[in-house]
């Protein structure tokens, strides 16, 4: 199951670095597209606990492993903020706040 995750995550990181070759390209439309898939692959997948405990139940196949659990958070954060200087330069503020806020 873990590996499966880590699959996810993986392909997910593919996306973003998709739609940065998109942004970089000035394609904003594909490359939103591109990071918009980023979250089909990371959405639905839960954060390890904070503290771990023996008596805790054993942990769920969509449980991100918890040497990964930060590059996610990071991952989903710069993918936002992409996705907002997207939706800035295509002229479009408010979609841009509101990828930004999220």
């Amino acid at each position: 199951a873990a590996a499966a995750v880590v699959e996810q995550i993986l392909e997910a990181e593919r996306h973003k670095a998709e739609g940065n070759r998109h942004f970089g390209e000035g394609s904003w439309k594909k490359a939103l597209g591109s990071y918009h898939k980023v979250f089909l692959y990371v959405n639905g997948l839960q954060m390890p606990p904070d503290r771990p405990s023996d008596s805790q139940a054993p942990s769920s196949s969509s449980q991100i492993p918890r040497d990964r659990a930060e590059e996610v958070r990071a991952l989903k954060k710069s993918t936002r903020l992409n996705m907002g200087a997207c939706y800035l330069k295509l002229g479009e503020p408010q979609k841009c706040i509101d990828a930004c806020a999220a």
